[in-house]
């Protein structure tokens, strides 16, 4: 637990005897509040950006970035939707060949058979 508490003093830069000789403060507190609410503030407007709410203030790397993810994205629906498609022919495609080949059926009990000329016998 402590190694865990040390890690995470080290990345927010706060010194490490600080915490084993002074007990956490109001003041502590409050810049981790502030801390988070910039982190949220931070991460609201970066969802703003990526739904395309709030574009006027990202810079033209920001935007291309955007469009190359965009780009991506709408490049993977594609394909997914053409392989959907693919399958679904190859399925209709089947359907006939299947109702050629099927020679009997078993309806309630009783077994069918289909002639080639179309007739149907007992």
């Amino acid at each position: 637990m402590s190694r865990t508490i040390s890690r995470y003093r080290e990345a927010k830069g706060l010194p490490q005897s600080q915490y084993y000789s002074q007990p956490t403060t109001k003041e502590f507190w409050r810049a981790e509040i502030d801390d988070l609410k910039k982190l949220q503030e931070s991460l609201e407007a970066k969802n703003k950006n990526l739904s395309g709410e709030d574009l006027s203030s990202l810079g033209m790397r920001e935007i291309k970035q955007l469009e190359r993810q965009l780009k991506a994205g709408i490049d993977h629906i594609r394909s997914r939707k053409q392989r959907d498609l693919q399958e679904e022919n190859a399925c209709l495609k089947r359907k006939p060949i299947l109702a050629e080949n099927l020679s009997t059926w078993n309806i309630e009990g009783y077994i069918w058979i289909k002639k080639k000329d179309g007739a149907i016998k007992r």
